[in-house]
């Protein structure tokens, strides 16, 4: 059984891969963050060019915020899966409740 479960959450953790993965490869979202990306990698470039520190943190922060921003957007799926499979259960077991 422990196997079982340990194999569940695996398959969820892939499920919301891939429909984070489904949900990046939509080009309108992806034109967004290629678009977003590239600015981000001008402003980058541009600082270094410049020398200028201040525009090179941001630069970096901006870097930060987008990969945050994506890896919170996959944490989010993570937890909506395991919502519904959680929502399933409970109707499962009300279900045998009501049964008896």
């Amino acid at each position: 059984m422990k196997k079982l479960k340990s194999l569940l959450s695996i398959i969820e953790i892939s499920l919301a891969i891939t429909i984070f993965l489904i949900i990046l490869s939509i080009p309108p979202v992806f034109e967004q963050i290629k678009s977003l990306f590239k600015i981000i990698s001008v402003a980058l470039y541009g600082a270094q060019e410049r020398n200028n520190i201040s525009l090179q943190i941001i630069a970096y922060f901006s870097i930060f915020i987008f990969w945050y921003f994506l890896i919170s957007l996959l944490q989010m799926l993570i937890l909506k899966i395991n919502f519904e499979r959680e929502n399933i259960k409970i109707k499962k077991d009300h279900e045998a409740l009501l049964e008896e």
